[in-house]
């Protein structure tokens, strides 16, 4: 099946739509933390370096990075790969790496965030049995604390 690229006018509305609608929520919202869970990117596991900058540079364009606002990034499948047959690779890892530069234990007050993809972890697995049983892993996060609230 035959799915046309999108128009410039159909990508445009689209950005200022997630742009707004973020924005309204987090004003709604006001939260501290900001977790992105993955698939930052339409394209960007599939894109060349270049297509890539340029879906960076959307994405905060889309997103305008507050300096008060903590935001964690964890990659999903359409920015690293890790569907059939689109695999993991170091280039993809490290290109989001550079883009989206962060630590994978971050400290907010007495919370620690330590980001595990597991898209990493599953490629390390036979990719035959995990196709065969179509297994899909979302990344995660794991929060604890450093200290005892009281």
């Amino acid at each position: 099946e035959y799915f046309p690229r999108l128009t410039p006018i159909a990508i445009w509305d689209s950005d200022r739509y997630l742009h707004k609608t973020f924005w309204l929520s987090y004003y709604f919202v006001n939260p501290d933390v900001v977790i992105f869970l993955g698939d930052l990117l339409d394209e960007g596991s599939s894109a060349n370096d270049k297509e890539f900058n340029l879906y960076v540079k959307r994405f905060y364009n889309i997103f305008d990075k507050q300096d008060n606002i903590l935001y964690i990034w964890n990659a999903g499948d359409n920015d690293i790969g890790g569907e059939l047959p689109d695999y993991v690779t170091r280039h993809k890892v490290e290109r989001f790496n550079r883009a989206f530069l962060q630590s994978d234990v971050i400290t907010y007050n007495n919370l620690n965030f330590l980001k595990v993809n597991a898209l990493i972890l599953l490629n390390a697995i036979e990719v035959e049995i995990l196709s065969f049983f179509a297994i899909k892993s979302p990344p995660l996060i794991v929060l604890y604390q450093t200290e005892t609230l009281k």
